[in-house]
């Protein structure tokens, strides 16, 4: 009730103590299938030559209330889930995908942050207003890189030229944040293709166009804007924070690259990581590298700790760009308001929350956003099991992600899921597992599975229920004709077959 009635009495003319900028050509980028646009971009120089970039965002705290139903509800949902073919909005529908999004030729109020550079993206300025936007237009990132790319046509001249300046300046955020520490991985996500029944049918590298680094570079930067404007009040404020790996991992971390053949540095900091990532581009090990790389760091989460954000390279940094799928930008954009107001450094607002305040309510959101990502991954796991069940004998590129006592784990690159060889599919050998070389060896054939090695696998068997994925080597490592595989090894192979082809079936 509290949603329909936001919605209909929202009126743009209400806006009037908002900056117009509807004159202004703003767009948003997307993908295909979004409905909730959180954020538009305009970008220009002013009168000193510099560029002027705005971002705007759907200022959704002026229709939630602080503690409203409708805030209580987001609260308890901390943020929306994106399962494949469908989205569990943080917020009703009637708000996220109406009078909040910044859908194009029609007014929204906004939050907009605008940041001032200079041509090598080096921050003069900063400001903050509430706005009254309307977007020019509605892009897809593939439109968006068709366009950069010279590719598109029938799009207005104004659009282009922003969309080229946006590329221009969004290349130069990129290089001073790489030269101040932050890390990129290269990491390649993949896309369910699903016929006309729903079923998925395979899996496609998902887009990675470079207006994808334009926004998220334009998002970094607002957030990181708002965050240092909240520092500087010195007020408790739910960040975003990225604590430093722990020695365990960077210790492990340094064998694990040794072993792919990569210089280690003495000291493993940012900056030596980032060393590690320009050294593997290109090579076979790359893949393994980012992926190990990503499970050494810690996860992100939010609380009011001075903690600062490690891949980012940022002291200061917290969600703003999102607030209508994240409850965290929900809690920043009402002391945004509060700054706006000039009420920011008043005692006693109800919208400054305390640390302790703070903290529950970060750890629930922490769990929230672990809880999505971990049904968005089960579902798509189970999604791809599900095909692959009528793929049994296909062969897959794979890299070795695990290694344990009894058995391989193996990535595959194209579906991005885990499978278990088991050692007696290795070959005719006693295979162990050697912690310090990080590798499976065979005793009698001196033949070894490295952690982050490549290998092509044969699909042996699919237990969609129990999320199991069962694979062997396209070809063994050991010939069975080798003269230790003698009769009571062979024996001992075949009892062991013998038993696994029970489990698979059962």
């Amino acid at each position: 009730d509290q949603a329909r009635a936001a919605s209909a009495a929202f009126a743009p003319e209400a806006g009037a103590k908002r900056d117009d900028i509807t004159d202004e050509v703003i767009i948003t980028i997307d993908p295909p299938d979004a409905k909730d646009f959180d954020d538009a971009i305009s970008l220009r120089r002013n009168t000193d030559g510099n560029w002027v970039l705005g971002i705007h965002i759907a200022d959704v705290s002026t229709f939630i209330p602080m503690d409203s139903p409708l805030d209580v509800e987001a609260r308890d949902r901390g943020n929306s889930t994106y399962l494949p073919r469908k989205v569990i909005p943080m917020l009703p529908e009637i708000l996220s995908n109406g009078i909040c999004s910044l859908q194009p030729k029609q007014k929204r109020f906004a939050k907009s942050v605008y940041i001032t550079y200079d041509d090598n993206a080096n921050v003069l300025g900063r400001e903050f207003a509430n706005s009254l936007i309307c977007s020019r237009a509605r892009l897809t990132y593939q439109e968006a890189d068709l366009i950069i790319r010279q590719k598109a046509q029938n799009h207005p001249g104004e659009v282009v030229a922003l969309l080229k300046d946006m590329e221009t300046l969004a290349r130069a955020i990129a290089r001073r944040r790489a030269k101040n520490g932050m890390l990129h991985l290269d990491l390649p996500e993949t896309e369910l293709v699903f016929d006309d029944a729903g079923r998925v049918v395979d899996a496609e590298p998902a887009d990675d166009s470079y207006p994808h680094t334009i926004i998220e570079m334009f998002m970094v930067e607002a957030n990181e804007a708002v965050a240092a404007l909240l520092d500087r009040f010195n007020i408790p404020f739910m960040r975003r924070i990225h604590p430093e790996p722990d020695p365990t991992s960077v210790k492990n971390l340094g064998r694990f690259v040794k072993l792919c053949g990569l210089k280690v540095p003495r000291r493993l900091d940012r900056a030596a990581i980032q060393d590690l990532l320009a050294a593997a581009k290109g090579k076979s090990c790359s893949y393994a590298v980012n992926v190990y790389i990503l499970r050494s760091l810690q996860k992100a989460e939010y609380a009011p700790l001075h903690i600062g954000h490690f891949a980012l390279a940022s002291k200061a940094y917290c969600h703003f760009t999102s607030p209508i799928r994240r409850y965290a930008d929900l809690l920043v954009h009402r002391l945004l308001q509060c700054y706006l107001d000039r009420h920011l450094n008043m005692i006693g607002l109800e919208e400054v929350l305390g640390d302790a305040e703070l903290a529950e309510i970060g750890k629930h959101i922490s769990f929230t956003e672990q809880r999505s990502t971990d049904a968005e991954r089960e579902l798509k796991v189970v999604l791809i099991l599900q095909m692959l069940s009528d793929r049994i004998g296909d062969q897959l590129d794979c890299v070795v992600s695990g290694l344990t006592n009894f058995g391989i784990f193996a990535q595959c690159v194209k579906y991005g899921i885990e499978g278990l060889i088991e050692f007696g599919d290795l070959g005719m050998d006693e295979w162990k597992f050697d912690d310090r070389a990080q590798a499976v060896i065979g005793k009698h054939s001196g033949k070894s599975v490295h952690l982050g090695q490549d290998m092509k696998v044969t699909i042996v068997a699919v237990n969609v229920q129990g999320r199991h994925l069962t694979l062997a080597p396209a070809k063994m490592l050991v010939d069975s004709r080798r003269r230790f595989n003698s009769p009571a090894n062979r024996q001992k192979a075949r009892r062991s077959r013998k038993e696994r082809q029970t489990r698979r079936h059962r």
